[in-house]
C-alpha cells in the first residue's frame, strides 16, 4: 500500500512508462488504423520515430515464451533506451547538414509530462468523454428480421485523458487492493493468496477458482450450490453507490482522503463523463450510427429478405428507479475494473464470513458462486447476497430452480445451463433438485472432479475456427501465399492450453474431438478454395496441406508432461 500522496506518486518516470506502453501497442497495427487514431498522432509528436530506436542488448532482451509479449517488452526497452540516450545527448547524429543529436520531440515530451503534473497539482482535472464503438455479441432470428445485440466499448481518443486515467488506476489499485477480501479473484495485484505461493507474490486469475471448488467438495460430503448473475453489470452500476462504497473502504483502511485527493477527482470525473443512457443508448439511435457495421453483418449472417436490426441491450429503465445520468460505467476503460472491485467488495460483505467453515464463496468479475454444506446454509447465503445486490442498486436475473421442469429423471436438461441465476441445488447425482455438474469461469466441474469446458466457452472455440476460416477465404488480395492464410486455422488449437485446469478425461476428450472434426472440415474447405487461386505455388500447397496439431493431442500431451 503506497504511503505517499498521489502527487508524489505521479513521477516523470511513471508518466513516461505509461506513454511507452501506449506506443508499443501500435506495433503491428495497419497504417489505416494508425491514420484514424488521434492518440497515435499525439504519440508520434512526443516520442522518437521507430526507425531511430536502439536495439536492446542480449542481456536486456525479454526471454518470455509468448512471442507477442516478448516483442512488446523488447520494443518498450528499446524505446526507453532511445529516450535516455537522446536526453543525455551522448549520441552525436546528423541528418544532412542538420545536427539532430538533440531531437525535436524532447521539448514536446517535457511539455506534455509537465502538463500532466500541473493538472494534478492544481486540482484542475478534466477528462474528455469517450467515444462509443460496438462489438458483436449475439444474434437472434425473428420472423421478419434478425435482431443483433452488440456490446458497447468506450474508446478514449485523447492521450492526456488516457494517461490521467491510468495514473489514477495505478495509484488507487495499490492503495485499495489490500483492503479487498481474499476471495475476489479478478483484477488484483500480486499478493500472497492463501499462502500457496510463499516465496513469491501471485496474481490470481479465473483458473484459481477450480482448485478452490474441488478442495471444498473433497472436504465436505455434501455441497449445495447457488449461482447469481447480474444483468448488464457495467451498464447499470450506480455512481453514487460506487462513491459510498469507496468512502467505506477508505474508512476501513484508515486512509486520509486528502492523500488520494487527485486520484479520487479523476475517478469522479471518469464517472461524471459517462452514463449509459446518454453515452450509448441515445447515440445508438442517431441516424447512421449502425451503418459501418451493416456490410460485415450482411456477409456474416446472410439475412436474405430479412432486415438486420442492431441494438445495445439494456434493462428496463423502471427497474433502475434512479437518476439515469448516474448509471453505467465505460466498458474498456482501465478504471472500470477497479470500480467493479470497489463496489462488489462492498456487496460481498453480506456473505464473507470467516467463522463459517462450511461456507464457500468465489467471485471473478461479476460471476458469483456460492456453496454450503447444507441446503439451509446455502439458501441463507443466496438470499443475503440477493438482498445486498438490491441494496446497491444492482439487478440480478430471475432465479430458476432445477426441479421446475428442468429434469428428466436423473438427467438435467440442457436448457437449464442457459439460465443465469440458479437457486440452491445439490451438487451430485439424483432426481429432483440435484445436478452432477456446476459451471464457473469457463469450466464445468463434475461432482467427482471431472472437468470440461463450459458450453459458452466451447462455442467461442467453434466461433474462433469459423472466424479464421472466413478470414482465409475472404481475402481480396493474398500477398503472403496459402501457408500464411492457413496459419490462423492451424493455430486455433493452441488456445486450448490457456485453460490450465482442463485435463484429458472422457468428457473433455469428446469436446476436443468435436473441435478437431469441425476444424478439419473448415480447413479442407479453405484449402479447396485457396487452391483455385492463380497465385498458388506447388511448394506452398504442399506446406499448407501438412496437418496441424490437434486439440486432443495438445491436451493429452500436457497431461503426459
Amino acid at each position: 500500500m503506497p504511503t505517499r500522496s498521489f502527487i508524489d506518486f505521479t513521477s516523470e518516470d511513471r508518466i513516461l512508462g505509461i506513454l511507452i506502453k501506449e506506443r508499443v501497442k501500435w506495433l503491428g497495427k495497419s497504417d489505416e488504423q494508425r491514420a484514424k487514431s488521434p492518440v497515435y498522432e499525439e504519440l508520434c509528436k512526443i516520442l522518437p520515430p521507430q526507425r531511430t530506436w536502439v536495439t536492446p542488448g542480449k542481456k536486456s532482451r525479454s526471454q518470455l515464451k509468448n512471442s507477442r509479449t516478448r516483442q512488446l517488452q523488447n520494443a518498450a526497452t528499446a524505446l526507453r533506451k532511445t529516450i535516455s540516450r537522446d536526453r543525455s545527448g551522448v549520441c552525436k547524429r546528423k541528418e544532412g547538414n542538420k545536427d539532430i543529436s538533440r531531437p525535436g520531440y524532447l521539448p514536446e515530451l517535457n511539455n506534455f509530462t509537465q502538463d500532466i503534473k500541473d493538472s494534478i497539482t492544481s486540482g484542475n482535472v478534466s477528462l474528455k468523454k469517450p467515444e462509443t464503438t460496438a462489438i458483436f455479441k449475439q444474434d437472434e432470428e425473428r420472423e421478419d428480421r434478425i435482431l443483433v445485440t452488440f456490446r458497447p466499448i468506450s474508446v478514449y481518443d485523447d492521450l492526456k485523458t488516457k494517461v490521467l486515467i491510468k495514473l489514477a488506476s495505478q495509484y488507487l489499485t495499490e492503495l485499495l487492493d489490500p483492503l479487498f477480501h481474499e476471495e475476489i479473484l479478478s483484477y488484483r495485484i500480486r499478493r500472497n493468496y492463501h499462502g500457496e505461493h510463499p516465496k513469491e507474490l501471485y496474481m490470481t486469475k479465473a483458473d484459481d477458482a477450480v482448485p478452490n471448488i474441488l478442495k471444498f467438495k473433497q472436504e465436505h460430503e455434501t455441497a449445495w450450490v447457488a449461482e447469481c448473475d447480474i444483468k448488464k453489470f457495467y451498464d447499470i452500476v450506480n455512481h453514487r453507490c460506487v462513491m459510498e462504497s469507496l468512502e467505506r473502504l477508505l474508512e476501513k483502511g484508515h486512509i486520509d482522503r486528502k492523500r488520494a485527493v487527485g486520484a479520487i477527482e479523476i475517478l469522479e470525473a471518469y464517472l461524471d463523463g459517462y452514463n449509459f443512457k446518454e453515452s450509448v443508448l441515445e447515440k445508438s439511435h442517431e441516424p447512421g450510427f449502425w451503418n459501418p457495421y451493416l456490410p460485415g453483418l450482411g456477409k456474416k449472417l446472410k439475412p436474405g429478405k430479412k432486415t438486420i436490426e442492431c441494438q445495445f441491450g439494456w434493462v428496463d429503465e423502471h427497474e433502475l428507479g434512479d437518476d439515469l445520468r448516474q448509471v453505467g460505467i465505460p466498458q474498456g476503460g482501465v478504471l472500470s475494473t477497479l470500480i467493479c472491485n470497489i463496489l462488489m467488495n462492498d456487496v460481498d460483505q453480506a456473505v464473507v464470513d470467516p467463522n463459517d467453515p462450511d461456507r464457500f464463496f468465489n467471485r471473478f468479475g461479476d460471476d458469483i458462486l456460492l456453496m454450503h454444506a447444507t441446503e439451509e446454509g446455502c439458501r441463507r447465503l443466496f438470499e443475503a447476497y440477493k438482498a445486498s445486490l438490491t441494496a446497491h442498486k444492482l439487478i440480478y436475473h430471475d432465479e430458476k430452480t432445477i426441479g421446475d421442469n428442468y429434469k428428466d429423471g436423473r438427467l438435467t436438461r440442457a436448457d437449464y445451463w442457459n439460465e443465469k441465476t440458479k437457486a440452491p441445488f445439490l451438487w451430485g447425482p439424483g432426481e429432483g433438485n440435484a445436478a452432477e455438474w456446476i459451471g464457473f469461469v469457463g469450466y464445468e466441474i463434475r461432482y467427482d472432479g471431472e472437468i470440461r469446458l463450459r458450453k459458452s466457452t466451447l462455442k467461442k472455440q467453434f466461433n474462433k475456427i469459423c472466424f479464421q476460416f472466413h478470414k482465409a477465404t475472404h481475402i481480396d488480395t493474398i500477398k503472403s501465399g496459402v501457408a500464411n492464410c492457413m496459419k490462423g486455422i492451424d493455430k486455433c488449437a493452441w488456445s486450448i492450453l490457456k485453460f490450465e485446469q482442463l485435463d484429458f478425461n472422457p468428457a473433455s476428450r469428446r469436446q476436443m474431438h468435436h473441435l478437431d472434426r469441425y476444424r478439419h472440415n473448415k480447413r479442407s474447405k479453405a484449402l479447396l478454395y485457396l487452391s483455385t487461386l492463380p497465385r498458388e505455388k506447388a511448394k506452398e500447397q504442399k506446406e499448407a496441406k501438412k496437418g496441424p496439431a490437434s486439440y486432443a493431442s495438445l491436451l493429452a500431451g500436457r497431461k503426459r508432461e
